[in-house]
């Protein structure tokens, strides 16, 4: 295995073949997904006349000309680092783009890069309520994912508006996870996508306690655990 190439200081170990650990590739997923919402709002931002920033990051004014100049270059930048190493291709959901990515030797430089871009566009852009990713959409032809606001019960895809039922959503990926024995730290993951928050290194402890045994093996001799097991065990108290 090799280091993550991130250049954030992260030291994690990353599968063969990958040149960013799997935090810092969904950390580059997320970052595709803030791009692109920035991306749809920057036009607007753009056709205001205001206030500029100056080279000292000063927020006095310094152009008169009708559109916001900061807003325009960053926008530009934002969408070349996008184009430049191919994740502008919204055919691909941000996971797949950003999974591509790290399997290139430059994809450290990726994320610091696209990093600095968004966080020099978002400065400008007044963000609508934070959402939140909850599925891909399931519509034939639609590239698009279900978003949705922290406590709503109805997620709407962003590109073809079509629909979803939260907590129906979550109720089916609980489901789709009990049954199934997995590794420990991939069990946390889908519990926490499913809206369960079990933390892996409180399962690693319970684990260590002998509170938590494995359920079965798997061929290199990982043990797996079910999700029933865990959600026993966090709804009893320590």
């Amino acid at each position: 295995m090799t280091t993550c190439t991130n250049t954030q200081a992260c030291q994690q170990e990353t599968a063969p073949g990958m040149y960013l650990c799997r935090d810092c590739v969904r950390c580059l997923s997320r970052l595709i997904g803030e791009a692109e919402t920035l991306l749809t709002l920057a036009p607007d931002v753009i056709a205001k006349q205001g206030c500029n920033r100056s080279a000292g990051g000063s927020t006095a004014a310094v152009s008169s000309a009708p559109i916001n100049l900061d807003a325009l270059t960053w926008r530009d930048a934002l969408a070349r680092v996008l184009r430049v190493n191919h994740l502008d291709d919204q055919r691909q959901d941000p996971d797949r783009r950003a999974w591509q990515a790290a399997r290139s030797g430059n994809a450290g430089y990726v994320i610091a890069d696209l990093q600095d871009k968004v966080w020099r566009l978002r400065r400008l852009v007044d963000l609508p309520v934070e959402r939140r990713r909850l599925a891909a959409c399931g519509v034939e032809g639609c590239a698009g994912s279900y978003l949705y606001v922290q406590g709503a019960t109805v997620a709407t895809c962003q590109a073809c508006k079509a629909t979803m039922d939260v907590r129906e959503y979550r109720e089916w990926q609980l489901t789709q996870a009990t049954g199934t024995p997995l590794p420990l730290a991939k069990l946390c993951r889908v519990l926490a996508k499913a809206g369960v928050g079990v933390k892996p290194a409180t399962a690693r402890k319970w684990v260590q306690r002998g509170r938590l045994e494995p359920d079965s093996v798997d061929g290199k001799g990982r043990a797996l655990y079910t999700a029933n097991q865990v959600l026993n065990l966090a709804a009893v108290p320590a």
